[in-house]
C-alpha cells in the first residue's frame, strides 16, 4: 500500500488487545510490567491493536517470533483513557491498521506505578494461556 492508513478516532466503547509473552504471566495473571512503552517518537507507546480492525486472534498471530506463546488481553477504551495521563492514539502501521499506542508515563515515580495499578485492574483474558496451551475465552453475550 503506498498511502498510509488514515489515523481515526478510537471510541471508547471499543477494545484494545494486547500480547502477554509466557514469561510475564504468573499466577495466571500478567505481571504489572507487561503494562510499559516501547518505540521512539511518534511511535512511543505501550502497543495494542483496536478491536474495529483486529481481533484477539490475529493480534495473537502479529507475533514477530513464530515460537511465541502467550495470550492475548483485552481492555476497554474508556477503561484505559480513565488512567491518569493515559490517551488512546491510533497509530496504524504499513501492514497493520489496527495498531494504537497507549500513551503515558507506565514506569518509574508516582504516575508510571499508579498506571500499571489501574491497568492491572481494567485488563482481562481474550485469549488466556494456560500450562497445557491457550484456551479461548468465549465472548460476553
Amino acid at each position: 500500500m503506498s498511502e498510509p492508513w488514515p489515523i481515526e478516532t478510537v471510541p471508547d466503547a471499543d477494545l484494545l488487545f494486547k500480547r502477554v509473552p509466557l514469561k510475564e504471566i504468573q499466577g495466571g495473571k500478567p505481571i504489572p510490567g507487561v503494562f510499559r512503552n516501547l518505540g521512539e517518537g511518534e511511535q512511543e507507546g505501550m502497543s495494542t491493536d483496536w478491536s474495529n480492525y483486529s481481533t484477539p486472534e490475529e493480534t495473537k498471530k502479529r507475533a514477530t517470533n513464530p515460537a511465541w506463546r502467550g495470550g492475548v488481553i483485552q481492555m476497554g477504551v474508556g477503561d484505559v483513557r480513565k488512567i491518569p495521563h493515559q490517551t488512546v492514539v491510533h497509530a496504524p502501521l504499513p501492514d497493520n491498521r489496527a495498531h494504537t499506542n497507549v500513551k503515558g508515563p507506565k514506569s518509574g515515580g508516582v504516575e508510571g506505578t499508579q498506571a500499571r495499578y489501574l491497568f492491572m485492574r481494567v485488563w482481562r483474558w481474550a485469549i488466556e494461556y494456560k500450562d497445557d496451551g491457550p484456551v479461548q475465552l468465549s465472548k460476553p453475550s
